[in-house]
């Protein structure tokens, strides 16, 4: 596997639009919303505006995943990260590797001291994958997301970068 993360370009958007539409990843999104082509274009006019979001296409020959570093704070040394693998590609270690790197991008990068993660409490392949890569668990925001017909917990992890002890 050489796994390599690139910015999303706007040859990515049918791409990210097909995963996050896939009811195998929606399942674990906060929302239904099914992505027309017309909305996917207006969230990218508005993203490429963004300067608290920055997201990556994950490649290995051809686009398995994505990565969204979000909620960019400098002032505070945090973000928030988030990552998808298209179904057909999990279960191969490309979630593992796209947090890492985003992991190392963050704290060489953006200089981040803290990084946390939001999800599904019932997303348990999520949940052991952000332990593997050191995150730590923080809490529960119960009730946090109205999906389905019913409130589902929200859990969340963070890590602290150990290495930098003072703000840069």
């Amino acid at each position: 596997m050489a796994l390599r993360i690139a910015a999303i370009k706007a040859k990515d958007l049918e791409f990210l639009r097909n995963v996050r539409n896939d009811p195998l990843i929606n399942e674990f999104l906060f929302n239904n919303a099914n992505i027309s082509k017309q909305k996917q274009r207006d969230w990218y006019k508005r993203y490429l505006k963004d300067d608290s979001t920055l997201i990556f296409v994950a490649n290995d020959a051809v686009p398995v995943g994505y990565c969204q570093i979000t909620n960019i704070d400098d002032k505070n040394h945090s973000c928030e990260l988030g990552f998808c693998i298209a179904p057909e590609f999990q279960g191969k270690g490309y979630g593992k590797s796209l947090v890492m790197k985003t992991i190392k991008y963050t704290e060489s990068k953006l200089h981040v001291h803290r990084i946390y993660v939001e999800l599904l409490a019932d997303n348990f392949r999520a949940l052991g994958l952000y332990k593997e890569c050191g995150f730590n668990f923080e809490g529960y925001l119960r009730h946090k997301v109205f999906k389905d017909g019913r409130y589902r917990d929200v859990v969340i992890m963070s890590q602290l970068n150990q290495v930098r002890s003072k703000p840069v």
